[in-house]
């Protein structure tokens, strides 16, 4: 019988088992509890969708035939008279045909009598469910996080040890969700923790598993510090780093007395400080941007509206040809002006951005490096002429678009 070995995160050291169930993640968590003075029962099941794929979970189905829709059931007690008493249980999965026609309305009637049944007797109840599962497991979760699911499997199915590591796996990430609540941390980020094969209980298969799990949470941290926009999610994975060395300190001195979050935590501070002043930069150059071309906008509107003047307005002024022309080109070709207008717009993102178009005119000159001077000047001529013609060529297929509306709606109208 194969173990295997995590840790649900808990940024107090201590996980209270009475609020198991009350999940929405990734959907809603259906559950029942009974609590008496000398134990805790709990049932609770969740739909989950094990799929990668952008297509639904339906159309998956009907295209390659594969089932991508599993219900998850868990029933588990604690003895409450314990203070540190472990969470016992198994979990079980079912496909959407076994669950929907064989098992669902099994699992609501548990549900609506639980409150008055004992765990022994729920799990005589639940014993014909077990033989329609796929495969489940048993757990112990402590109060402190640390979790140990014994692979149970069925009879008549053979799984490899891959197979019953990503199995046992998916036992995890439904416990974990229905037990640990995202606060500190965007949902998405917590599959950062696996569960870690062990084959015994010797001091250092519990040192190996644990190690593990601290670099999976050093890796989360650093790479959302590195590659995300927000620091939040990494800062949140610190909390967690944090307490799982103190957890693990008692039982490993000599290792975990050597770790230092403290140098992490601080960079990470710095790091969020430098983001706040580039944002704030951003945000004014974004500004800047937007100010100055609806001002140069309104202005040129507003010397083209001097043309609408009577000709007695200003008898010794002769209009601008420049101002004139501009008119004339507005009148004529709007959807261009508007179309620049909005490019213009659009480009406001950019602007804010400017460091990043920096980066990537040194990438570009880099690249262009190794190249002589006459190549490049002539590459940059030509990519320039073929700018241009494409701007005439756009200019004038929108100017003929533009006269066959008008054609069309003057036809229309007559």
């Amino acid at each position: 019988m194969a173990s295997f070995m995590s840790w649900i995160p808990t940024a107090s050291g201590y996980l209270s088992f009475r609020f198991i169930g009350e999940s929405d993640f990734p959907t809603r968590c259906v559950y029942a509890r009974s609590i008496t003075e000398s134990e805790g029962t709990l049932i609770g099941y969740q739909k989950r969708i094990l799929n990668d794929a952008l297509l639904p979970a339906f159309v998956l189905r009907k295209l390659t035939g594969q089932e991508t829709r599993f219900w998850f059931l868990c029933l588990a007690s604690w003895k409450r008279k314990k203070p540190d008493a472990s969470l016992q249980g198994t979990i079980v999965f079912f496909p959407r045909s076994t669950w929907k026609y064989r098992v669902e309305a099994i699992i609501r009637n548990l549900l609506a009598t639980a409150k008055n049944d004992s765990y022994s007797a729920l799990v005589n109840k639940i014993v014909p469910c077990l033989t329609l599962a796929m495969c489940y497991s048993n757990f112990t979760l402590k109060r402190n996080g640390e979790v140990k699911f014994e692979w149970v499997g069925k009879s008549g199915i053979e799984c490899n040890e891959n197979e019953q590591h990503q199995i046992v796996a998916q036992h995890y990430f439904f416990l974990r969700d229905i037990t640990h609540k995202h606060q500190h941390h965007a949902p998405t980020t917590d599959t950062i923790i696996d569960v870690y094969q062990c084959s015994n209980s010797s001091k250092s298969e519990s040192l190996n598993w644990r190690r593990k799990v601290l670099s999976s949470l050093y890796r989360s941290a650093i790479s959302l510090r590195r590659h995300t926009p927000e620091l939040g999610s990494a800062a949140g994975i610190l909390v967690y780093a944090r307490k799982f060395v103190d957890i693990c300190r008692d039982k490993f001195p000599a290792f975990y007395s050597k770790l230092d979050l403290d140098n992490l935590v601080r960079s990470i501070d710095v790091e969020g400080k430098t983001r706040a002043e580039r944002h704030d930069k951003e945000r004014q150059r974004k500004s800047a941007w937007l100010t100055v071309t609806f001002s140069v906008f309104a202005i040129f509107i507003s010397f083209i509206a001097l043309l609408q003047l009577k000709p007695n307005a200003f008898e010794d002024v002769a209009p601008s040809l420049f101002l004139v022309e501009a008119g004339k080109f507005v009148l004529q070709y709007p959807i261009i002006v508007l179309a620049v207008l909005g490019l213009t717009l659009g480009f406001t993102p950019l602007v804010g951005s400017l460091h990043s178009l920096h980066k990537s005119g040194s990438y570009l000159l880099r690249l262009l490096q190794p190249l002589k001077k006459q190549p490049v000047v002539v590459l940059g001529v030509g990519i320039g002429a073929a700018l241009a013609y494409l701007s005439i060529k756009l200019a004038l297929l929108v100017g003929k678009i533009e006269l066959l509306i008008a054609n069309f709606v003057v036809m229309f109208w007559e």
